[in-house]
């Protein structure tokens, strides 16, 4: 599998993972895919084009969608086989999306899965144990802040409403997506997807 940005007139848009044939059907007019680190999540932070090199089993296209690089053109693929790869990306999505930090009255935490776990066992805690006055938290951008069990509760609230509200998301997505009686469509309701996440 490979994970890749597409870039239009320069710009990355948006992430794919995926067979080369899979990234190949996927491509726009215009449009040039390239390989990036997993690391990567942000379209902010992929590096610009001329950084990276392009990969032999991916194609290029032109803005006329002439290709221009690449292996020659694949064969077409099934509507059905892109509503699979699309709908895998949407998984992906929001994966990603359902582990960013998550803000609560200004205040700003890591939420990836080890994050969300500690804050799940401190309020487990504290309501056992009963409420202290607050506790020494280190908040995204490394501070040591004091929370309180309101405060820590509200942060517990906000990724349960945030999961229960990008599972729908997905899942009305991914449903869109397979009644799309074009390739063209499916992938455009992907993409609208995907804006609506950017970060």
């Amino acid at each position: 599998m490979i994970y890749a940005a597409l870039f239009s007139a320069g710009v990355p848009k948006r992430f794919m993972r995926g067979s080369a044939d899979q990234l190949n059907a996927n491509i726009e007019a215009g449009g040039t895919w390239r390989r990036v680190s997993e690391s990567i999540t942000t379209l902010g932070d992929v590096p610009p084009l001329s950084h990276l090199e392009a990969p032999g089993e991916l194609i290029e296209i032109d803005a006329a969608g002439d290709f221009r690089a690449g292996r020659p053109a694949p064969e077409a693929e099934t509507l059905a086989t892109v509503i699979a790869a699309l709908s895998d990306q949407v998984n992906s999505e929001r994966a990603r999306r359902l582990i960013q930090p998550v803000t609560v009255n200004a205040i700003s935490l890591d939420a990836d899965a080890a994050s969300q776990q500690s804050l799940f066992d401190a309020l487990a805690t504290l309501t056992i144990a009963g409420p202290a006055p607050s506790v020494q938290w280190v908040d995204g951008a490394n501070n040591i802040i004091a929370l309180t069990v309101a405060d820590i509760s509200a942060f517990c609230n906000a990724i349960f409403d945030r999961r229960a509200a990008e599972f729908l998301r997905a899942r009305e997505t991914k449903d869109a997506i397979a009644a799309a009686s074009t390739i063209a469509a499916a992938v455009s309701i992907f993409d609208l997807f995907i804006s609506e996440g950017a970060t």
